[in-house]
């Protein structure tokens, strides 16, 4: 079946990519994904037979496409948590950066060419470039956490860079934040009477309290409070730690780094060496400890946590430091080393409390969730509802319920430690 795709911005996109007007499009065809890539859209190619007239070479590109969800019950939330106007606006400021030659934001985000509001947008596609998916169903190791914790340093000093810079040139304090505070309220996380998607987080609160009986967890922690008492006073800080930061220098954060939005290049040997993040839905513009912890509770087992934790996080301030020196600042005026650690203590809650939020979703068997994303009853019943019945269907895979069970542990640890 093919997409709806405008012949002028394929042109648009095009020029863009090849850097010359002096085009013609010889021929063209869409196709979408037959197997579903993300929650909140459907997604397809645009592949392109085009005559470079400058070289007089036929050239073949293609483009990744992302489109607004069709199905009524996925339009409706993602038009709630303004998924696709969030990350419109994200590559927005992508092209700002790129505009204000901050470069490194190429080696960590895919280019966006074109974008129709709530309709599509054309993406370079990683495939041609080497990239792929890694398996959700294993944790990464560290040296591929290291490769991801690059990325994300490339990405928050993107946003650093180009602060300083626009800062130095009017004599001002410039933040991304000023003008965009409503751009970047989150839409995911939110404790206001009017949020259209509160009904799904009730839902998600249901399976961790599900979850916490099923693994028979003492009711009792070590300091002597009851455990889904302490979990139902808890939960509420995530809507605090969503929101930009008074206390620590922010930055343009990803906000949803499970394995899927970490597109991985390998050598030939299976290596790890390169890293894109993509689907910027859910971006925030909070401390960058907020992608660092809740990357590292998404994706590593609970043993890495406990062991190497610590040395990511110290490896992942080299980085930045790193970037920034490239661009002629110094990492210790805008976010010294012990305001970052303060700052991941802060946000471990938030990892925490994410990754119990999300794991039983983002680790289903791939046609589970699609049999309860086409139908319209069934997906009001599971999202809206009980997200239980979609951790208890797939309890079968061992590995699933590891992963749930080391998030509901991470989750009384923070119980007994957090004031």
């Amino acid at each position: 079946m093919s997409l709806e795709i405008s012949r002028d911005d394929i042109l648009t996109a095009l020029v863009t990519k090849l850097g010359t007007s002096n085009l013609e499009i010889l021929s063209y065809d869409t196709s979408y994904v037959e197997e579903k890539v993300g929650l909140l859209g459907d997604h397809g190619f645009v592949r392109v037979n085009v005559l470079n007239r400058d070289s007089n070479n036929e050239i073949n590109v293609s483009f990744f496409t992302k489109l607004f969800p069709k199905q009524e019950c996925l339009k409706g939330f993602a038009e709630g948590a303004g998924s696709f106007t969030r990350e419109e606006f994200v590559y927005d400021l992508f092209s700002d950066f790129r505009n204000d030659k901050i470069d490194i934001i190429t080696k960590c985000t895919p280019r966006c060419y074109v974008y129709q509001p709530n309709n599509y947008l054309l993406l370079d596609n990683l495939l041609e470039e080497g990239y792929k998916m890694p398996d959700k169903s294993k944790c990464f190791d560290f040296s591929t956490v290291l490769v991801v914790l690059e990325s994300l340093a490339q990405l928050h000093a993107s946003s650093l860079i180009y602060e300083e810079q626009k800062s130095n040139r009017s004599g001002e304090i410039f933040r991304i934040l000023h003008g965009n505070e409503e751009r970047l309220k989150d839409t995911l996380y939110c404790d206001s009477d009017d949020f259209p998607n509160k009904d799904s987080v009730d839902a998600t609160f249901k399976c961790i309290q599900s979850e916490i009986r099923l693994f028979q967890m003492p009711e009792t922690l070590k300091n002597g409070k009851n455990f889904m008492k302490r979990v139902e006073e808890l939960f509420p800080r995530i809507y605090r730690l969503v929101e930009s930061s008074k206390k620590h220098r922010n930055v343009l954060c990803h906000g949803d780094l499970w394995a899927s939005n970490c597109m991985l290049k390998e050598n030939e040997d299976g290596t790890v060496v390169s890293c894109k993040l993509v689907d910027f839905q859910s971006g925030r513009y909070v401390p960058p400890a907020h992608d660092v912890m809740s990357f590292l509770y998404l994706n590593t087992s609970r043993q890495l946590r406990q062991e190497r934790m610590y040395e990511a996080i110290g490896i992942y301030y080299n980085y930045l430091e790193k970037y920034l020196k490239n661009a002629g600042f110094a990492i210790n005026k805008i976010i010294t080393f012990d305001a970052f650690l303060d700052s991941c203590e802060e946000q471990k809650l938030f990892g925490v409390l994410l990754a119990a939020n999300i794991i039983p979703l983002i680790l289903a068997d791939r046609d589970i969730v699609e049999n309860f994303l086409c139908d319209n009853e069934l997906y009001n019943k599971v999202f809206r509802g009980d997200r239980s019945i979609l951790f208890y269907e797939n309890q079968k895979y061992k590995w699933y319920v590891e992963r749930a069970k080391e998030s509901i542990e991470d989750l009384r640890e923070q119980c007994e430690q957090v004031a």
